[in-house]
C-alpha cells in the first residue's frame, strides 16, 4: 500500500495537473488522434491535379486549403476539379488568400482572379466540407467595418476563412486552429480590413481577439494551438516581408505552437524559435549572423512542447515554384533559422495530432523532397515528479474524481497521524 506521505505528494501533483489542463492528457492508455493536411498556392493545372489526387488518396481526417486557390475567376471550377478531389467529402475548410478576393468583396479586395463572397464565391462554393467543422468568427470591428458571424457562407463580409477559430475535433478538441488574414490587401477605396500592422486603423482589435482566443484555448486545456494565415511573415525568400512584425511578436508572446502560412511558392520549416523581431525583412539582423539564442532547440526534427514556435510555410499546392536566391538578403539573413528548405517539390504537409504530440511529414506529389518533424509534451508519468513512490505513476493513470477525494481524505489522515504521533 502507498505511504500516506507519497499520496500527499501525489495529491499536490494532481491539483497542479488539474489547474493546467494536463490531467486529461495523462488519463487513459488509449488516446484520440486525427490527421490534417494543409497547403496553399494551388492553381488548377496538372501539378495541382497531382497534388489533390495524392491528398485524396492519403485521406486525412481534416483538410485545410491555405489560400491562393485557383488563380482563376471561377471558384466553382476549382472547387469541383481540385478541392473535391482532395477532400472527398470529409471535413475541410478554406483560408482566404490575396488571389481569392475580388468581384465586389468588401473587406478584402485585391486580385482580379477569384472572389470570396456571394453565392458563387469560394466560401459558399466549397469553403466548408464534411460535418465536423464548427467555426466561430471574430466579429472584429476594423476601419468601421466588421466581419459577419452568420453561418450562412454566401453573405457579404463573412468572417469565414478570414478571421475565425475552429476547435477540432469539436467534441473533445486536440487543436484550436486560429485563422487570420493579415497581409491580405485591398484596393485604395476598399476597407483594408485585414491590416494588422502599425498602419492598420484598428489593428489592436485584431490582436486583442487573437490574444484572447489563444488564452482561452490554454485555459480550456486544449493541447495545441495552431495559427494559419495565407500570407507569410519573414522568410528565406524570395518574396521577403509581407506585413509588419506585430503579428509574429503576438504569436511568440502568446506561446502558439505552430504558425502555418503559404504565399511563398516553396517549402520552409523553422526550428523552434523564441525571439520577437523588429527588423522586417530579416528575422534578427541584416548581417547574416544567426542569433543562436533565438533557436530553442537545434535538433532538425524533434522538439518539446512550450519551448518555442515552429514556423511552417507550405506554398506547395501546385503553382509554379519560387526558387531561392542564395545571394538575396532574405536567404543570407534568414535561412539559418530554418531546419528544412525546398524549392523543387510540390505536395502538402500531413500532421498527425494526439493529446501529447504533433508529428508532421511533407508528402511530395511532384519531386522527391520529404521532411519529418515532431513536437511532444515532456513525459510526466515515470519522471522525476513521480519518483516519490514506485507505484505513483500507476495511481496517476488510474485517477478518477473518486480517487482524488480519497487522496484528500488521506491527507487529513496523514496530518492527524503526524499530530497524534
Amino acid at each position: 500500500m502507498l505511504r500516506a506521505s507519497a499520496l500527499l505528494t501525489l495529491s499536490v501533483i494532481v491539483l497542479a495537473l488539474l489547474s493546467t489542463g494536463t490531467l486529461g492528457r495523462l488519463r487513459g492508455l488509449s488516446e484520440s488522434s486525427f490527421t490534417f493536411a494543409i497547403a496553399g498556392d494551388f492553381s488548377h493545372g496538372t501539378t495541382a491535379v497531382a497534388v489533390s489526387s495524392l491528398w485524396g488518396e492519403t485521406s486525412p481526417t481534416l483538410s485545410i486549403g491555405l489560400g491562393d486557390l485557383s488563380y482563376d475567376s471561377l471558384p466553382s471550377k476549382w472547387c469541383t476539379s481540385i478541392w473535391s478531389t482532395a477532400v472527398r467529402g470529409k471535413d475541410g475548410f478554406l483560408v482566404i488568400g490575396d488571389h481569392d478576393t475580388y468581384y465586389g468583396d468588401r473587406l478584402t479586395n485585391d486580385e482580379a482572379s477569384g472572389y470570396w463572397e456571394n453565392a458563387t464565391g469560394y466560401a459558399n462554393s466549397c469553403g466548408l466540407t464534411g460535418t465536423g467543422v464548427d467555426w466561430i468568427g471574430s466579429g472584429v470591428v476594423s476601419n468601421n467595418h466588421t466581419c459577419s458571424l452568420s453561418t450562412v457562407l454566401s453573405v457579404f463580409d463573412t468572417c469565414f476563412g478570414r478571421e475565425m477559430y475552429v476547435d477540432y475535433p469539436s467534441a473533445s478538441p486536440l487543436v484550436r486552429f486560429i485563422v487570420l488574414c493579415d497581409g491580405i490587401p485591398s484596393h485604395p477605396n476598399a476597407t483594408a480590413w485585414c491590416d494588422y500592422g502599425s498602419t492598420g486603423t484598428d489593428a489592436s482589435n485584431h490582436f486583442a481577439w487573437l490574444d484572447n482566443t489563444v488564452m482561452q484555448a490554454h485555459q480550456l486545456g486544449i493541447p495545441w494551438v495552431v495559427v494559419v494565415n495565407h500570407d507569410h511573415a519573414w522568410t528565406a525568400g524570395p518574396y521577403g516581408i509581407s506585413y509588419s512584425d506585430d503579428l509574429w511578436n503576438h504569436l511568440i508572446n502568446d506561446k502558439v505552437d505552430v504558425f502555418i502560412t503559404a504565399e511563398e511558392h516553396n517549402y520552409q520549416r523553422s526550428y523552434q524559435l523564441v525571439c520577437q523581431t523588429t527588423d522586417n525583412d530579416w528575422y534578427q539582423n541584416q548581417n547574416g549572423t544567426v542569433v543562436r539564442s533565438c533557436i530553442a532547440n537545434t535538433s532538425k526534427n524533434s522538439y518539446s512542447h512550450g519551448q518555442g514556435l515552429v514556423y511552417l510555410i507550405t506554398g506547395t499546392g501546385g503553382q509554379t515554384q519560387n526558387k531561392f536566391n542564395t545571394t538575396n538578403v532574405d536567404w543570407v539573413d534568414n535561412s539559418g533559422y530554418f531546419a528544412a528548405l525546398n524549392d523543387t517539390s510540390r505536395g502538402f504537409s500531413l500532421l498527425n495530432v494526439t493529446s501529447t504530440s504533433i508529428s508532421a511529414t511533407f508528402i511530395p506529389a511532384v519531386g522527391n523532397f520529404t521532411d519529418n518533424w515532431s513536437i511532444r509534451y515532456p513525459s510526466v508519468v515515470g519522471g522525476t515528479l513521480l519518483e516519490v513512490d514506485p507505484l505513483a505513476s500507476l495511481v496517476l493513470l488510474a485517477l478518477t474524481p473518486v480517487s482524488i477525494v480519497t487522496c484528500v481524505v488521506l491527507i487529513f489522515y496523514h496530518r492527524r497521524q503526524t499530530r497524534d504521533g
